[in-house]
């Protein structure tokens, strides 16, 4: 085209000649209503790694968070006073407020106060076995991904880690 409207000397379409580029749409994977709090419910609390999982969720189907934020989450994020919480996205570098919700409130709390380990850290989620490090992005992403295939809901045809509840959000 270029070429031939003369605002290129050189025809240059022999470089593109049979190259096929092709940018498939891709829409999100989202989850109904029912389906998340399906997988919210399929979340064992009775123990420390089920109280930590469940506030994860929470962040992420409630309020939208990534699996970088929520596992980046420190202590100095959250304001119980003010019910927020503020942090500078990882992935974008742009600041957020989000309302602290009650039902992340009360798993965050039933997390820190009988599931966390203690620990120097001042990241809110730790592996749950020694030495109770920081969750790490991919930890977190790899426990969604197990989660909701645990809770019986059809993935089928659909991505399934925390992406996708932020989608269904």
């Amino acid at each position: 085209y270029l070429h031939k409207e003369h605002l290129l000397e050189n025809d240059l379409s022999l470089v593109f000649d049979g190259y096929k580029y092709s940018r498939a749409e891709k829409l999100p994977s989202v989850y109904s209503k029912n389906e998340v709090l399906q997988i919210e419910a399929s979340i064992q609390r009775s123990d420390a790694t089920g109280k930590r999982n469940y506030a994860m969720m929470l962040l992420a189907t409630r309020l939208g968070l990534r699996a970088s934020d929520i596992a980046h989450l420190s202590f100095s994020n959250i304001d119980w006073e003010e019910s927020t919480i503020t942090l500078c996205q990882y992935k974008t570098g742009n600041e957020i407020k989000l309302p602290l919700l009650t039902a992340v409130g009360e798993a965050l709390i039933d997390y820190l106060k009988y599931g966390r380990k203690n620990s120097e850290s001042d990241k809110v989620f730790l592996f749950t076995i020694a030495p109770f490090s920081p969750m790490t992005k991919s930890s977190v992403s790899n426990m969604f991904c197990r989660i909701i295939e645990a809770s019986k809901v059809d993935v089928r045809g659909r991505r399934h880690g925390a992406h996708a509840m932020r989608h269904s959000l």
